[in-house]
């Protein structure tokens, strides 16, 4: 226990640390579901913790760009995510969250994408979800039906869900 820590501020260390330690062995819904958790604890006690894990945070875009990033893996396959979801939990305006992707070249909807994209290919490639459908994928990665689902894969990608699934199952 660090000196002046509150139980809040050890409850977070201790679910942070379970998380890191556990992100194997969690799916990527569980993984999600308990970051959405520990964020809606208290942002303030995140943001300190964030500090401590991560001295190199020096100044407050660099501390919005990370936790920016953080809620986004929290957010992204959630089927009403917003931009401004992600603004509103970091306290600062959607524009000034916008700002900070641009000065790296990306946006908030594409990195959302990605994170979705990347969590489908997941549980495409993954033996024991096999037998999970593509529409139950489709729900775990925020998409409301298969069919907007399977066409941003397939350009995401290049190729079907299903195609994709053989392909790295052979």
């Amino acid at each position: 226990m660090l000196k002046g820590e509150t139980n809040l501020q050890r409850c977070l260390s201790n679910g942070f640390i379970f998380v890191n330690d556990q992100l194997d062995r969690l799916t990527p819904q569980q993984s999600e579901d308990l970051i959405d958790v520990l964020l809606c604890l208290s942002h303030g006690v995140i943001k300190e913790y964030l500090y401590e894990l991560h001295p190199v945070i020096k100044d407050q875009e660099n501390s919005y760009k990370f936790e920016a990033m953080r809620a986004m893996h929290a957010f992204a396959c959630r089927p009403d995510f917003s931009v401004q979801m992600v603004a509103d939990s970091l306290g600062i305006s959607q524009r000034y969250l916008l700002m900070i992707y641009r000065k790296s070249n990306d946006t908030p909807a594409k990195h959302a994408l990605r994170i979705r994209m990347q969590v489908a290919a997941d549980l495409l490639s993954q033996r024991k979800n096999a037998d999970m459908s593509i529409e139950m994928i489709a729900k775990k990665t925020g998409y409301l039906t298969t069919a907007h689902f399977s066409r941003s894969f397939k350009d995401f990608y290049g190729l079907s869900p299903r195609e994709y699934r053989a392909k790295k199952l052979t």
